[in-house]
């Protein structure tokens, strides 16, 4: 971006992607992301959010198509930047 401040430009676009991406997650997937992003098993998610292991494995599929990844690490990133404040 000629004429901009070095730096302005580069870390808003990718927080804000990745707010935008984040929002269009239901509820029950955001508790679902938070669980995974704190390093919860599939099983202790079920337990903890009183659901079926199946049922977690559905929405984290449901995550993983939303963010385009099904890594759990790069699930992490998005629920850390999705923090970030600007």
């Amino acid at each position: 971006m000629e004429g901009c401040r070095p730096g302005y430009l580069k870390w808003p676009i990718p927080v804000l992607k990745t707010q935008a991406l984040l929002a269009a997650l239901t509820p029950r997937e955001r508790e679902v992301l938070d669980r995974i992003a704190e390093g919860y098993t599939t099983r202790q998610i079920a337990e903890g959010l009183g659901l079926s292991p199946r049922t977690v494995e559905s929405h984290r599929a449901a995550i993983g198509s939303k963010l385009g990844t099904t890594s759990q690490a790069e699930m992490t990133r998005f629920w850390l930047e999705g923090r970030a404040v600007p």
